[in-house]
């Protein structure tokens, strides 16, 4: 994106600083240029005006794509697949997203993609058709009698179906199984501890669960009713942070229409995760696996903020970046190489309407910080410098509580991301998920 000139705001507010909190954050980030939105030269004076401003008066049409896909995309790539057809997929972060319907869950990561080099681009993993799973516990006067199990799981089936049709008709049910379970939890049960016979109940991820301390007269107890579907997911797949982890030839499709802001995206199920069984088959994971783990681009991001009152929100006042184009996650690269190919930048605003001290932009000038007259004009050259500015309409925009991002971070930065009604932050990173879309039909608040 080319440089972008930013006008100051007419009748900026006056708003004196109480309080003030910093926060920072560290992400993956695509590669964005790092050149920096000046201010114009010649600014407009100050005057009062009494009717409701214009919040998009006073800046230059910035010339963006209409979706985040293809801001951040830099054209078409297709992953490099082993040589049975399988994908090796890096993994970074995972989020759940429980308001679409039906949920999902969304791995971020990184693959390799077909170039002259090696290359790896953000990717992700649209993880769909999920199931839900708890455990009710059998009542039985002998845990160790099969029969008595068996026929205590078959009562409690038909219990738990005559309960879903009465109260809970939205529950989908997909199948039931007698199990037995290490019970190891401090609470004492009457049927003891040690392994215990359980109905294992399935159900599809879009109905409605059970409430939680569901009991009936064929079963004592019920575990697993509030387990998030990411969490499932994590458990039953064995993902156990950042690594390589392989999709089966054949389970994972591109869609038109993508959900993320990420380089290539695929659909896939639970299933479409290969998890290796014998020993053989570890061995021959290990020995197709990539050797290294992909570089990151990493932005560190400082805010300095101040607040009036706990009633409202954080006001931003400074923001600092540091941007590392390539940080190896395996601790390869060393302190000068990252030293060196670091770039940073850096800004600061007025506070309302009092003047900088003598000499101060010049100053901040001879430092490499640059300096705005309001906190409009700080996030949109901040914005600017990542290249995550998007085109919104006024008329379009909602209450800030309906504007819903997803960064991974605290409530703080949500202020930041919802500054002043305007302007949408879909994300900082394009590993990180966000909604591109404002939500107006419902406040859906932060979700972090």
């Amino acid at each position: 994106m080319r440089d972008q000139e930013l006008t100051e705001l007419k009748g900026p507010e006056q708003r004196p600083a109480e309080t003030t909190t910093q926060a920072s954050l560290s992400v993956d980030m695509k590669d964005v240029p790092m050149q920096v939105p000046m201010e114009a030269e010649a600014q407009t004076p100050q005057t009062e005006d009494t009717t409701a401003p214009d919040m998009t008066a006073g800046f230059e049409q910035v010339d963006v794509p209409e979706t985040g896909s293809d801001l951040l995309d830099q054209g078409h790539c297709e992953a490099v697949k082993d040589a049975e057809g399988g994908l090796w997929f890096f993994l970074l972060d995972a989020f759940e997203d429980e308001r679409s319907s039906p949920p999902r869950v969304y791995l971020f990561g990184k693959v390799q993609v077909k170039s002259n080099h090696t290359e790896y681009r953000s990717c992700c993993l649209v993880v769909e058709k999920l199931e839900r799973c708890f455990h009710l516990l059998l009542k039985v006067e002998d845990p160790s009698e099969p029969e008595s199990a068996k026929a205590a799981a078959s009562a409690a089936t038909e219990e738990l179906e005559r309960l879903r049709s009465e109260k809970i008709p939205s529950m989908k049910v997909l199948r039931c199984k007698l199990k037995y379970r290490n019970y190891a939890f401090e609470k004492p049960l009457s049927q003891g501890l040690g392994n215990l016979p359980f109905l294992k109940v399935v159900c599809d991820a879009a109905g409605a669960m059970p409430p939680v301390g569901l009991s009936g007269d064929n079963f004592t107890h019920s575990f697993g009713i509030q387990t998030s579907l990411l969490e499932r997911l994590l458990l039953t797949k064995r993902l156990m942070g950042p690594a390589w982890y392989r999709l089966r030839p054949g389970s994972f499709k591109e869609e038109a229409a993508k959900l993320s802001h990420c380089a290539t995206e695929y659909r896939i199920t639970p299933a479409s995760i290969q998890l290796p069984k014998t020993e053989a088959e570890r061995t021959h994971w290990n020995s197709h696996m990539p050797s290294s783990s992909p570089p990151l681009r990493v932005l560190s991001l400082s805010l300095q903020t101040f607040q009036q009152s706990a009633q409202v929100s954080h006001e931003v006042l400074a923001i600092g970046c540091s941007l590392h184009p390539s940080v190896s996650p395996d601790a390869s690269a060393n302190e000068s190489d990252l030293q060196n190919s670091r770039r940073t930048w850096g800004a600061i605003r007025r506070l309302g309407a009092n003047p900088y001290p003598r000499d101060a932009e010049k100053e901040l000038a001879t430092g490499g910080f640059h300096s705005c007259n309001n906190e409009l004009a700080l996030l949109n050259a901040f914005l600017l410098k990542a290249e995550l500015l998007k085109e919104a309409s006024p008329s379009e925009l909602s209450s800030p509580s309906d504007l819903l991002c997803q960064c991974q971070i605290n409530d703080l930065m949500c202020d930041f991301c919802d500054f002043c009604g305007v302007i949408q932050l879909c994300q900082l990173s394009s590993l990180m998920f966000a909604i591109s879309r404002i939500v107006s039909s419902a406040s859906c608040g932060p979700a972090s």
